[in-house]
């Protein structure tokens, strides 16, 4: 606990030291000498009138900024209002101006303690055998007070008693001995040494502070409030003593006076660490997490070190279901306090919340042997060990808790489920039985030993369970609930029904029951029925998660995404740290085309569920559509061991692999997916590709014919085989085979249109390629890239007024498109339009910001239209950003030719035809240079 300023409290004493040049003059004394200023400072000091001190004080360095006397007595304001940055300031010019070393070192070594400079003060403080004896002694008082804070205990008593050799009245030295009594526990010790210092200054502040101190520690809380309180009536203008008096009172359960008097305080003193970890204190009481964990943060970001506030940080957090911070505040404390039981319970608790069962049980199991028979610790303790998945551990705590407790039904119920999840399925079943045996109420044990023999489909055992706690409690919907999942796997849907339907009449909007029932009214296409069971549950269950969710993928699967998105959220916000919400948010986001977002919003909590399957699906999910493959191979590969015979998570691998262009994992992981389904038709046509493209088309075609018969009539099958038969060299076979895909196609394929544009172009029917690119783009105009394509094919054939008709389009549907206009305005120069080309240019180059290979083409423009001077400037700075295009370069040396520059032409050539680099361009560049006399 802090009694005394830490660190920089700057604001009061800034605040009253800007008022000297506000102040009337008549309160300075203008006509006044130094010696008279500094007098009146010295005396509102004593009175405790900091402020009209500092004025006084002001005003005379304003005089003499060299005056040591008035810097002494500033640096020991500024120290007493926690600002002890200052105070070091004003007591270094004091000594540099003169001030004895006598006089100036407790109050600089003090400032420097404050500051937690304690290295420094013994650096800058070393003992001197042949100082004065009173010098030596505070040397050795503020030696003793560094090493006392390093927790140096030994060396400090040593310097503190050595001290007091030199000077029994040394006050510093008196006040060390007693808070190393204190630290030590040795109250008897401080109070001797406060018995001293009453005698030496029995009304300095410290001296009545270390006493409140001392009265604090030994629980006499009413005694020590009344001390501070003096203290502060004392000193009303200084808000530091307020700090310790607001802890008694804290203390003393007077939470709200304390929290009152600490927002005064932190008005003033808003860094004060103190106060700021009183006030978070206070505002825990309260349960106010919030402002606790902001508080404790703040203090933390002071004090990196101050143990008590990382317990409050972690403590506060847990409240606030931030679980990962609270396991990094609380585990900074059990560290460095491992024998604190309550911090050690909240830190495996904050791991547990996370999912860190390993951890946790580290953290909590070596609490065992000092409570052996502490049940809530054993539970805890067999709950880390579940969750780590270190069931052999898990059980035999729990069995210890059903030796202390042998008749207790839900220890014996949670050993029971253990042992069922451990194999051991017969004596958990026993386990279970007796729990009911206890306590039929006890719905826990029913539903799991229901879920056991349900597992095992043992289904009419399931469903003797059922039909005996419809017997003991005719009147609880769950033995009905139970019935009728039992009926349903045994394919009997209107007992189903009805077991359902009797399960709400005994328990209207029954959660269980009615999600049951929604489940049926779905598979019989009665939507609109099961949202209304699901609705029913809302009126009563508003904050049921997994009701919120399913009726958003009602809306989402009839298209209002709007209100998908609204459940989800509300879901969200009702577990925001809940797997589930998460991965319907990521869903969503992903079918909205936000994958930064979906990945976000699932791997804030892949910590707290790290083998969590769907939840880590998603993140893979959103990794590639975020074009991130390697990331998503590392999180499928994870899943892939976890679940090794899961088809669709080894698609979404080889889709990895393929993306990461890792060929060999690519094919591995394809053959992987035929090895578990031989006829998983996209692993199939996958394998055709690859075959294919190795060449080996023979058995490219046997794959080829599994695929037709496993799916006839497919465009897509069709689509492949005319692919195959063109990489086979047999073009007109394959354009054959693409027409007819796509004739049977319902909705038009841009791979496929694209397919057979590249195939009738590569066997020379050109107009038909035309015509089917013009087609494509009839039906989709929106499709740019395609478009442009298209464009650049026509501009390659010199088919200037076909590529003009694309480019415009191109800039009509996509006008910030700087691409398309810089096309478009090569076009129109080719054709002589110089002053709309140079408009296109113009537009382009601004929407570029300066591309150089629109400066090349508004340069050309330019030399084409006689602007050459403005066309040299282009192209120089086109040069410049591209050092390494001869293109660019040539039509550099052309403009300087065309500009009266013939000289700087030539070198410009001749740098571009030194190392033979080939460019399209280089017969002409090579033409120039031989016109230029080079």
């Amino acid at each position: 606990m802090w009694t005394r300023p830490l660190v920089l409290a700057f604001g009061l004493a800034a605040a009253l030291a800007l008022s000297a040049c506000e102040e009337d003059a008549n309160v300075a004394g203008g006509s006044a000498n130094i010696q008279e200023l500094i007098a009146k400072a010295t005396k509102f000091h004593a009175e405790g009138n900091y402020r009209a001190s500092i004025i006084e004080l002001k005003n005379a360095l304003q005089k003499n900024g060299r005056s040591p006397d008035a810097r002494m007595l500033l640096g020991r304001i500024y120290l007493e209002l926690g600002d002890p940055q200052g105070a070091e300031a004003e007591f270094i010019r004091a000594r540099d101006l003169g001030t004895p070393k006598l006089v100036v070192t407790r109050p600089l070594g003090r400032a420097m303690l404050a500051r937690r400079k304690y290295q420094d003060v013994l650096d800058t403080f070393p003992f001197d055998e042949k100082a004065p004896a009173a010098l030596r002694a505070t040397v050795l008082a503020l030696r003793g007070e560094a090493h006392r804070n390093l927790m140096d205990m030994d060396q400090a008593k040593a310097d503190l008693n050595k001290a007091l050799e030199f000077n029994p009245g040394e006050t510093l030295a008196h006040l060390g001995l007693a808070r190393v009594a204190m630290t030590e526990d040795r109250m008897k010790d401080a109070q001797f040494e406060l018995k001293s210092l009453r005698r030496l200054a029995p009304d300095d502040p410290e001296v009545m502070a270390l006493k409140g101190d001392i009265e604090y520690a030994q629980g006499d809380f009413a005694t020590s409030e009344a001390t501070f309180q003096a203290i502060v009536d004392a000193r009303p203008d200084n808000p530091l003593p307020i700090v310790p008096l607001a802890r008694a009172m804290i203390a003393a359960g007077k939470i709200d006076e304390a929290n009152e008097r600490l927002d005064r305080v932190l008005k003033i003193l808003p860094k004060h660490p103190g106060a700021l970890y009183l006030r978070a204190l206070g505002a825990y009481s309260k349960k106010d997490y919030a402002l606790t964990e902001n508080l404790s943060q703040r203090v933390l970001a002071i004090a990196p070190k101050h143990l008590p506030s990382e317990l409050l940080a972690g403590a506060s957090s847990y409240g606030l279901q931030h679980y990962e911070a609270a396991a990094h505040y609380l585990g900074n404390y059990v560290g460095q306090v491992p024998g604190n039981t309550m911090a050690r319970r909240l830190y495996g608790a904050a791991l547990m919340r996370q999912g860190r069962g390993s951890e946790a049980l580290k953290v909590l199991e070596p609490m065992v042997g000092t409570a052996p028979d502490d049940e809530t610790l054993l539970a805890m303790v067999g709950t880390a060990a579940l969750q780590g998945r270190d069931f052999k551990t898990s059980k035999d705590y729990f069995e210890k808790i059903a030796s202390l407790k042998p008749d207790d039904a839900p220890t014996r119920a949670r050993l029971g489920a253990l042992k069922i999840g451990m194999g051991e399925v017969d004596q958990g079943v026993k386990d279970l039985e007796k729990a009911l045996e206890l306590d039929p109420s006890l719905d826990r044990a029913a539903v799991a030993l229901f879920a056991a023999h349900f597992r095992e489909k043992k289904y009419q055992r399931a469903l003797d369970v059922a039909k005996s706690i419809q017997a003991s409690r005719p009147d609880a919907a769950i033995g009905f609930t139970m019935a009728g999942i039992a009926h349903f796997a045994m394919e009997n849907r209107d007992a189903a029904r009805d077991s359902f339907t009797k399960a709400l009449e005994i328990s209207p909007g029954a959660p269980d029951a009615s999600e049951n029932l929604a489940n049926l009214e779905i598979q019989d296409g009665n939507v609109d029925k099961a949202r209304a069971l699901f609705e029913r549950v809302l009126e009563d269950h508003p904050d049921n998660v997994k009701i919120l969710l399913r009726l958003a993928s009602l809306d989402e699967a009839q298209g209002d995404r709007a209100q998908a998105r609204q459940r989800v959220s509300k879901a969200m916000e009702l577990e925001p740290r809940g797997a589930l919400p998460r991965i319907a948010m990521a869903r969503l986001m992903l079918r909205e085309n936000q994958p930064l977002k979906a990945l976000d919003t699932a791997q804030a909590v892949v910590r707290e569920y790290p083998d969590n399957v769907p939840l880590l699906t998603v993140i893979a999910q959103a990794q590639l559509a975020a074009d991130q493959p390697a990331d998503a191979a590392v999180t499928l590969r994870k899943l892939v061991a976890a679940r090794p015979k899961v088809v669709d998570l080894h698609q979404l691998l080889a889709t990895a692999y393929r993306r990461t262009g890792d060929a060999k994992r690519f094919g591995e992981e394809v053959d992987k997916i035929l090895e578990l389904n031989p006829d998983h038709v996209g692993a199939l046509m996958t394998k055709v590709r690859l075959v294919a493209n190795n060449k080996q088309f023979d058995q490219a075609h046997d794959l080829l014919a599994r695929v037709k018969k496993l799916s006839p009539n497919d465009p897509k099958v069709t689509h492949l085989e005319g692919t195959v038969e063109i990489s086979q060299g047999n073009l007109d076979k394959g354009i054959t085979l693409l027409r007819q895909a796509q004739k049977a196609e319902t909705t038009p394929s841009r791979t496929l249109s694209q397919a057979l544009t590249a195939a009738l172009w590569a066997a020379d029917r050109r107009d038909e390629a035309f015509e089917e690119a013009e087609t494509w783009l009839r039906k989709t105009p929106s499709d740019h890239p395609f478009r442009l394509a298209l464009g650049n094919r026509y501009l390659a054939l010199d088919r200037m007024a076909d590529a003009e008709r694309h480019f415009a389009k191109l800039v009509e549907l996509e006008p910030k498109s700087w691409s398309a206009r810089n096309n478009l305005a090569w076009v129109l120069m080719k054709q002589g339009a110089y002053e709309r080309a140079r408009s296109e240019a113009e537009q382009s180059l601004e929407l570029s910001r300066n591309n150089p290979d629109v400066m090349d083409t508004l340069a050309l423009i330019l030399m084409a239209s006689g602007d050459t001077g403005r066309a040299v400037d282009l192209l120089r700075t086109a040069a410049r950003a591209r050092p390494d295009s001869p293109t660019i370069h040539y039509h550099y040396a052309k403009a300087l030719a065309q500009n009266g520059d013939p000289d700087e032409a030539k070198a410009v050539l001749g740098k571009v035809l030194t190392d033979n680099t080939a460019f399209g361009e280089r017969k002409d560049a090579e033409a120039l240079l031989k016109e230029l006399g080079g």
